[in-house]
């Protein structure tokens, strides 16, 4: 375990993940908004890409050297990308507005990413092709904490949100009610919620 893990993210590494966050939150409301315009190997694609790339890039932020940063990003862009689509393509047009369909190609792909993600941080971090065993052991169980973590940091945001809207109606004030149901609020505030969550490495140490 490295110093670097255990200190509170900088001012630019937590604006940078704002900003992937909110520009996650806006792709998702694209996407949706879109989703019954859109071809089928279309929609696929960039569901996957909205979804996936950048969790990658927020887990891979102040983690990876530039060079092995860049290499890692392009190559889960293509990964999200060739996988969702195909997942699309093999389904035909059915699939075409029906997000369930989905579920199981951005899993899958997900899952992946994951495993790929912890092969690649430990052996970047020990400058080699291999890393210990330990290495691989902390990075992925710690990581998978703070996925959960960021998860419940979201549905905390929506239960606070849900909550104040019931007591704003209690006085006859329904703006937030109708504020959270709108898909233009309800991506991105969700995206940047858990792109803002970085739990310090030394807190599950």
């Amino acid at each position: 375990m490295t110093d670097e893990g255990a200190k509170a993210p900088s001012p630019r590494l937590l604006a940078a993940r704002l900003g992937i966050g909110l520009a996650q939150g806006f792709a998702l409301y694209a996407v949706d908004h879109w989703s019954k315009e859109l071809p089928a190997v279309w929609l696929g694609t960039l569901m996957a890409l909205a979804v996936l790339t950048p969790v990658v890039a927020l887990g891979s932020l102040g983690v990876l050297r530039r060079r092995a940063l860049l290499a890692w990003l392009a190559a889960a862009l293509l990964i999200s990308a060739g996988l969702g689509g195909y997942a699309a393509f093999v389904a035909g047009s059915r699939v075409a507005g029906h997000y369930d369909d989905y579920i199981p190609a951005i899993l899958f792909t997900g899952a992946a990413l994951f495993i790929l993600h912890h092969l690649i941080v430990p052996a970047d971090a020990e400058r080699r092709w291999r890393a210990s065993y330990e290495r691989y052991f902390d990075e992925g169980w710690k990581d998978a904490v703070r996925l959960a973590f960021a998860g419940l940091f979201v549905g905390a945001l929506w239960l606070l949100l849900h909550l104040g809207a019931s007591l704003f109606e209690l006085i006859g004030l329904k703006f937030l009610r109708t504020l959270i149901q709108k898909p233009w609020f309800a991506f991105p505030a969700s995206a940047t919620f858990f792109a803002a969550w970085k739990l310090p490495r030394s807190a599950i140490d």
